[in-house]
């Protein structure tokens, strides 16, 4: 399961959902209004050196800031 950023379009509620790949429906936890939206969520990347002196990305696991 993967944990989702959702808000609702009739109340305005921020709230977080785990939810299966398969994007079974969510309502808003204070409305119960159906109309959310999936929100972009920010990952932490930081930046290392590899061994040819690039700069690569590294993601790290569980890296939200």
């Amino acid at each position: 399961m993967i944990l989702y950023e959702f808000v609702c379009s009739q109340c305005g509620h921020a709230f977080e959902e785990f939810q299966k790949a398969s994007g079974e429906a969510v309502q808003c936890p204070e409305c119960r209004s159906g109309q959310v939206k999936r929100l972009l969520s920010a990952v932490r990347c930081a930046r290392s050196s590899g061994s040819s002196g690039a700069s690569e990305p590294a993601c790290a696991p569980g890296g939200f800031s």
